[in-house]
C-alpha cells in the first residue's frame, strides 16, 4: 500500500487498519486518514476521512476494539495558533463515527485493552507543557461507565504505550526534551563543526532564528518569564538580554535587509485563525517596536540581504491554497498556489487597489 504507515493488526489477524495520507481532493496533502484492508491486502476501504476545510485536521492514533468491530483514534484539528482534539469511535465496516469526548490536552498515544477498557493519554498543566500521563475509561455500546481514572504520575511525555494480552500490564517510554541554543566553528570548508558549547544555560525553550549583522551575538526566542518573547546575547556573553517584553507571543525574530531592524511576529497568546497578527521592527540596538503590517494567521517572515529589498511572508493556509506575501514598503504581491499546479499573481498596493499580473 502506497502512503501507508503505522498499520496496526486486529485482534483475529484478519484485517489491517493504516494511516493513509489523503493526497489533494480538496484537502491539505499530509492529512492521513484510516484505512482498513485484510490482511492480505484486498478488499481497501477508507474508514476514517479528513474534512476539506480551512483548519488543518489529522488522525494521530488509533487502536482496534477486542471484538475487532469498532476502532478509536484521536483526531487533532489546528485553527491557526489554537488547536482541539476528540477522542472519536467508527464502526469501521459502516464507517458510523461519532465522538467520545473532546479535551485539547488529548495526545497521539491510546491502546483498546483486551478486558474493554480504554488507555489514553493526557498532557497535565505543567509550567513546561511536556509532561503527561495515562488515563483509563471503561467503554459500553460506545458510552463511558464511569469516571475517568488516570493511572501513571509522572514528569515527562508518554509517547509509546503498550498492553499485555491479557490487560494486565503496561509497556509505556517517557521522554523528556527541551529546545537550547548552541553555537559552533566550522572548518576551512564548512562541511565539518569542529567545537560546539551551549550558549543559552536557563531551563526554558530558546529557539534561534537569526544572527545580528556583526555575528557576534545570536538573536532567539524564549518563554523563560512564561511567553515567548525575543532576546539576544552575544557569544561570548552568558546571559541574554531581553529585546522585548508583552503581554503577546512574540516570534521570529529576523534582520531586516539592512540589518539595522529586526523583525518579528506578534501574536496574541489565545489567537484564533480569524485573530488579527501583526509584523513589528525593532531597532537592532533595541528600542520602540514599529508596526510594519497587519493580517491574520500569519506564520513565517524572513528577508533577503542588500542589495535586495524583498521581504516575503506567509499566512496559515486555506484548504489547498498556500499564500506568500511580498512587502517593500510600497507593494505587496501575493502568491497564491494550489496543489493542481495553478498560480495566480496580484499586485496589491497599500491603499488597497489590486490587479492580477
Amino acid at each position: 500500500m502506497d502512503d501507508g504507515s503505522r498499520a496496526s493488526v486486529s485482534p483475529d489477524g484478519s484485517h489491517i487498519a493504516f494511516l493513509r495520507y489523503a493526497w489533494g481532493s480538496g484537502r491539505l496533502w499530509f492529512n492521513p486518514e484510516v484505512w482498513v484492508m485484510r490482511s492480505d491486502g484486498t478488499d481497501r476501504v477508507r474508514v476514517v476521512s479528513t474534512p476539506a476545510q480551512d483548519a488543518v485536521s489529522w488522525v494521530e492514533a488509533f487502536g482496534w476494539s477486542p471484538d475487532g468491530k469498532q476502532i478509536a483514534y484521536v483526531r487533532k484539528t489546528w485553527r491557526y495558533l489554537t488547536h482541539s482534539s476528540s477522542l472519536e469511535l467508527t464502526e469501521w465496516q459502516s464507517a458510523r463515527s461519532q465522538i467520545i469526548f473532546s479535551d485539547s490536552r488529548l495526545s497521539s498515544v491510546l491502546d483498546w485493552l483486551s478486558d474493554g477498557r480504554l488507555v489514553y493519554v493526557l498532557a497535565e498543566d505543567s509550567a513546561s507543557g511536556r509532561d503527561s500521563n495515562a488515563w483509563v475509561i471503561t467503554l459500553r455500546s460506545s458510552k463511558i461507565l464511569g469516571t475517568p481514572t488516570r493511572i501513571t504520575i509522572g514528569l515527562g511525555q508518554i509517547s509509546t504505550i503498550t498492553a499485555s494480552a491479557d490487560g494486565k500490564l503496561l509497556a509505556f517510554v517517557r521522554e523528556s526534551w527541551q529546545g537550547h541554543v548552541y553555537i559552533g566553528t566550522l572548518s576551512g570548508n564548512g562541511r565539518q563543526l569542529l567545537a560546539s558549547r551551549r550558549l543559552t544555560l536557563e531551563e526554558s525553550e530558546d529557539i534561534p532564528t537569526s544572527w545580528t549583522p556583526d555575528s557576534k551575538a545570536v538573536l532567539f526566542t524564549s518563554d523563560r518569564d512564561g511567553t515567548s518573547e525575543i532576546f539576544k546575547q552575544a557569544i561570548d556573553e552568558p546571559l541574554a538580554e531581553s529585546m522585548l517584553a508583552g503581554p503577546d507571543q512574540m516570534e521570529l525574530p529576523r534582520l531586516s535587509p539592512d540589518g539595522s531592524e529586526i523583525l518579528y511576529i506578534s501574536v496574541p497568546k489565545r489567537a484564533g485563525p480569524d485573530t488579527p497578527s501583526a509584523i513589528f521592527a525593532i531597532p537592532i540596538r533595541g528600542g520602540a517596536p514599529r508596526l510594519v503590517l497587519r493580517d491574520t494567521g500569519i506564520t513565517n517572515v524572513q528577508c533577503a540581504r542588500l542589495p535586495s529589498t524583498t521581504c516575503p511572508y506567509r499566512r496559515t493556509p486555506k484548504g489547498n491554497t498556500q499564500e506568500t506575501f511580498r512587502f517593500d514598503g510600497k507593494s505587496l504581491l501575493v502568491v497564491s498556489l494550489n496543489h493542481a499546479g495553478e498560480t495566480t499573481l496580484l499586485s496589491v498596493t497599500l491603499d488597497g487597489g489590486a490587479s492580477v499580473l
